[in-house]
């Protein structure tokens, strides 16, 4: 968990809360409809810090492949008596353990600010929070997604700013049907962002090996 003793991955994460704290709070008070039930206000705090982090997370995910290549250490890398796959999957790996310690510390933050803006009347209403739990799971596909579009992008254009522009284009455009795409059964649905997922994941495997393989030749 290097990225929770970085300053930055600390930053990142209180912005993150922060964000969602001044968002959800900032609606409640400017709507003049009624206050939504308990759970279904923490699913909503819980969809804008979703919202939220997945950016931060694909913003970190970015950084942290183009820095080892803008400051030269990949190559300290290569000496290592490593496997290069290891390399990319402990980053990788890195980056979804940091979010999901993030995502399980916004889950009492949302719970809480729920409480002030709807009451904690409902808190014991077990449907709702089935309901909360089954879309809070359903959110959760998305970021091994979106964060392996970020690795392979990084590694096939090595460039910190081509990556940013490609990668949040990309989640701008499909953000709205992953993982559940309109007119087809969640269990399609998943089973098709899940063969997108493991093509970037081998699309930037083998991209990662194959630089590999031409700095040796060099």
């Amino acid at each position: 968990m290097k990225l929770y003793y970085q300053r930055s991955g600390l930053i990142s994460l209180i912005i993150a809360y922060a964000f969602t704290i001044l968002a959800a709070i900032g609606q409640h008070l400017g709507s003049s409809s009624p206050a939504l039930p308990y759970w279904d206000s923490t699913s909503h705090v819980l969809q804008i810090f979703i919202q939220i982090f997945m950016m931060i997370s694909m913003i970190i995910a970015i950084h942290i492949i183009s820095r080892e290549y803008s400051t030269g250490t990949i190559r300290l890398l290569l000496i290592r008596p490593l496997p290069r796959s290891w390399i990319l999957l402990s980053k990788y790996i890195a980056i979804l353990l940091y979010v999901l310690l993030g995502i399980l510390g916004s889950i009492p933050l949302a719970m809480t600010i729920a409480g002030f803006t709807s009451g904690f009347e409902q808190w014991t209403y077990v449907e709702g929070l089935y309901a909360a739990m089954k879309l809070f799971v359903t959110k959760l596909f998305v970021f091994p997604f979106y964060i392996a579009l970020a690795f392979t992008v990084t590694v096939l254009t090595r460039h910190l700013g081509l990556s940013l522009m490609i990668t949040i284009l990309f989640f701008a455009f499909t953000v709205s049907f992953v993982p559940v795409i309109p007119g087809m059964s969640l269990l399609i649905s998943y089973l098709f962002w899940t063969l997108v997922h493991a093509t970037f994941l081998i699309i930037g495997w083998r991209a990662f090996e194959q630089q590999e393989i031409l700095r040796r030749e060099e």
